[in-house]
Order: structure tokens, then C-alpha cells, then sequence
């Protein structure tokens, strides 16, 4: 059952501790001075053993249904990714395929269909000067697949490794749409 106070940042980057991971840390800090009650769990995809998507299951024993089970404990995923060749980074995508298991395999559905009422965002950067052209598709119709909401996106400009502090703006944006988007705490009679 999830937590209307618990919000999960889902890191998926090549680099352990780049620029993404950077990010998601200021958000965790954001979100943590915004959202004083509430839990902000991060979680690196780096760091876990998700096989890639095949029709045998052969990856069933990886470690991808640990982290379907820390986002059905959330209300709130925030799915960070830098922007790789103008698409999510490989780790990301491999996650997002790997949800197919939430479909095919029978045993897993009740998880998949679990996930509804969600709210989901995007925390993306990368050097471009604007978020590429169809970028945010595939966050906002996964969450619609799978009856989550996607609320918001939001695209931090890097130059180098270094996030200019105008950028830093579009951190506190988002931290705030997330903050308003908290399911209010049910009230017991």
C-alpha cells in the first residue's frame, strides 16, 4: 500500500554520480525543506541488477520487482535520466521495458495494475538548448499505460558539469508542482 507521504526518485544515468544524480540529490534537498513530513527515497539504478526485457522472462530472479515494490510504497516517482543522443539514457529504457513484466507475467499483474493513481514527473538535463522534440512521450504514455498520472517535466540545462544558476529555478519549480500534487492525508474520524 503506498504512502501519500513518500516521494520515490528513480536515477537512471550512466554515470553513478554525474550530473543526474546531482540533481536528484538537490531535488531530494528541495523536496525535504518543502515537504517536511514526507519520506524522499532515491533509488540508482546503477547500483541494482535489472537484466534487459526478453518474451522468456529469463531476468524473473533480477532485482527490478524490488523496485516496482518501492513504487507501489510511493505515491509520488520521479523517473531523473540525463538526455543521451535525444532519448532517455539506456538504463532508463532497459527499466522502462523491463515494466512489461508487469503485463506478461501473470503473477506480476496485480503489481502492475497496483501503480494506478500515481503521480509521475520527469527530472531530465543534458547540454542541448531545449528538451528534444518528443522526449517526455514515453514518461507520460508509460504512466497513462499503466494509470499513473504524469503531472509535470522539467529539462535542466547543463553547461558542462556545471548546472548555471538560472537553471536552478526549474529545480524549485518542480519540487513545488511535486508538493502540490501530495495526496492529502486522509483524516481519521
Amino acid at each position: 500500500m503506498n504512502n501519500p507521504n513518500t516521494i520515490l526518485i528513480l536515477i537512471g544515468s550512466a554515470r553513478r554520480n554525474g550530473n543526474t544524480a546531482q540533481t536528484a540529490d538537490r531535488l531530494q534537498s528541495a523536496l525535504a525543506a518543502r515537504c517536511p513530513n514526507s519520506t524522499i527515497d532515491l533509488i540508482n539504478l546503477q547500483d541494482l541488477l535489472i537484466g534487459a526485457f526478453d518474451y522468456e522472462c529469463t531476468n524473473a530472479s533480477d532485482q527490478l520487482m524490488s523496485v516496482v515494490d518501492h513504487m507501489l510504497a510511493a505515491s509520488t516517482i520521479v523517473f531523473a535520466t540525463p538526455v543521451y543522443w535525444y532519448a532517455m539514457a539506456t538504463i532508463m529504457k532497459n527499466f522502462f521495458d523491463r515494466l512489461t513484466d508487469l503485463v506478461m507475467v501473470p503473477a506480476n499483474r496485480p503489481k502492475g495494475r497496483s501503480l494506478a493513481g500515481r503521480n509521475t514527473f520527469l527530472l531530465s538535463n543534458g547540454a542541448y538548448p531545449d528538451l528534444p522534440l518528443g522526449f517526455e512521450e514515453p514518461f507520460r504514455l508509460t504512466s497513462e499505460y499503466l494509470s499513473m498520472r504524469f503531472v509535470a517535466g522539467r529539462y535542466l540545462r547543463f553547461d558542462g558539469d556545471t548546472l548555471p544558476q538560472a537553471e536552478t529555478a526549474q529545480l524549485d519549480t518542480l519540487s513545488e508542482a511535486i508538493a502540490r500534487a501530495l495526496p492529502a492525508p486522509s483524516v481519521l474520524a
